[in-house]
């Protein structure tokens, strides 16, 4: 089956997998009770046996899991559409935003061991501080503008909307605009009548539902954030022949930052790095637009390939909330 959550294009077996490796952190003073009402964290590992696992850590009063476990898998899917056998992870601290610096220096403490161990890395997310030396974003940025100018085919002269509230808004709106767009920003109910050529959002898991995707104006989807698109949101989008560009595609940037810090110490080349990812995004984005599938299940189905060459199952779901 390849439709919305297909499961096993080339024979694996239909039972769903384990859930993803859920592990909890107390991160107040009493350590002992990780469910307790002080600050905690949680953390998810998609994949077993992936050499690393990669993922944003967020901060909130409370952080859901399945939200993570959602942008673990856009991220195991990432991974794969890149040829690499990494998987996602995500983490969550739930803790008041006036103690948030506290305790993500506690959980930077609780996973310690497994990080220096080079199996797991984690980058800044929603409420988290960001550390401004970090190049996430900025690469985050690159992967978004080449799948936009990808869809779009002439960035001079397009009509873009851009959602505020995404960390990487200001960056992408500054880029387009050097390139000739015509951007508008605003929230995504600003946004839902304008008719643009592509719309860049994804402030959270599930911003964008089948009511609001009924309501959208614009000719084609770009994430700007993990897996903005809700299942029926997508089927809707589908049926209107609005192009949806896989978020694990869009969002590939950081990935290839994970990936140069793990072969080499010496400090990220962010521009060549920047290079990379437009060169990836437009060959994959072109591969895509020769399926009759579209975007988001042809990039699925590539990812989906990889991951049999070394999983005895696909883990179950789409990166779609």
């Amino acid at each position: 089956m390849d439709g919305i959550g297909g499961l096993h294009p080339h024979g694996f077996r239909t039972r769903q997998n384990a859930r993803v490796s859920l592990k909890r952190f107390a991160l107040g003073d009493d350590t002992t009770d990780p469910k307790g009402s002080g600050p905690s964290a949680f953390l998810v590992t998609d994949l077993k046996g992936a050499h690393l696992s990669t993922g944003v850590v967020r901060a909130a009063k409370k952080v859901l899991v399945d939200g993570a476990s959602t942008l673990a898998r856009s991220e195991t899917y990432g991974w794969a559409l890149l040829g690499i056998t990494n998987g996602g992870a995500s983490a969550g601290i739930n803790t008041n935003p006036e103690d948030v610096n506290q305790a993500k220096a506690a959980f930077d403490s609780a996973i310690k061991d497994v990080t220096d161990s080079g199996a797991l890395g984690i980058r800044p997310g929603k409420g988290v501080p960001a550390t401004e030396d970090l190049p996430y974003d900025a690469l985050a940025a690159a992967g978004v503008v080449a799948a936009t100018a990808s869809t779009v085919g002439d960035l001079d002269g397009a009509s873009i909307g851009v959602e505020l509230g995404l960390p990487i808004t200001e960056l992408v709106a500054e880029d387009l605009r050097l390139r000739g767009s015509l951007v508008t920003t605003g929230s995504i109910t600003d946004l839902e009548s304008l008719e643009a050529d592509a719309l860049i959002c994804g402030s959270k898991v599930g911003l964008i539902d089948h009511e609001i995707a009924a309501r959208l104006s614009c000719r084609a989807i770009i994430p700007g954030g993990s897996v903005p698109l809700t299942t029926r949101a997508f089927a809707t989008l589908t049926r209107r022949d609005v192009i949806v560009v896989a978020d694990f595609l869009s969002m590939c940037g950081p990935l290839f930052a994970h990936r140069a810090e793990a072969t080499n110490g010496a400090p990220l080349d962010v521009d060549a790095l920047a290079l990379q990812i437009q060169e990836f995004v437009g060959e994959k984005y072109a591969e895509f637009a020769t399926s009759d599938k579209g975007q988001f299940i042809a990039a699925c189905l590539a990812s989906e390939s990889f991951l049999g060459t070394w999983q005895d199952e696909l883990p179950f779901g789409r990166p779609l909330a």
